[in-house]
């Protein structure tokens, strides 16, 4: 990579799946990358490394890879989808950590 665009990280367990490190600001983000026919290369985005596990991240990894295999392009994929995917298991941890609390100080 040319100057200011970064580098990638490659995982050792997961074929296309890295982490791209900014060239120009500390920003980190979790990608996988697949060569698609035709020649293209294809990177998909899966989200900053501050907000992601490794777990979490190599699970979303290993199912946009499959989604490539199969010719599903995750662009035009539904967002809500991907939303409800993302945002149901932090709902289900902040209502079990809010019950815990609210439990501890006796509410």
């Amino acid at each position: 990579m040319r100057k200011g665009n970064g580098r990638l990280y490659w995982d050792t367990e997961i074929p296309g799946f890295g982490v791209l490190v900014n060239g120009v600001s500390t920003s980190r983000t979790f990608v996988v990358q697949r060569d698609m026919p035709g020649g293209k290369t294809r990177r998909v985005t899966i989200g900053a490394v501050a907000e992601l596990s490794l777990e979490a991240a190599r699970q979303q990894a290993g199912d946009i890879a499959q989604d490539l295999r199969k010719g599903v392009n995750s662009k035009t994929k539904s967002s809500t989808t991907t939303l409800r995917e993302t945002l149901s298991p932090a709902a289900s941890h902040f209502i079990g950590c809010f019950a815990r609390a609210m439990s501890a100080i006796g509410t």
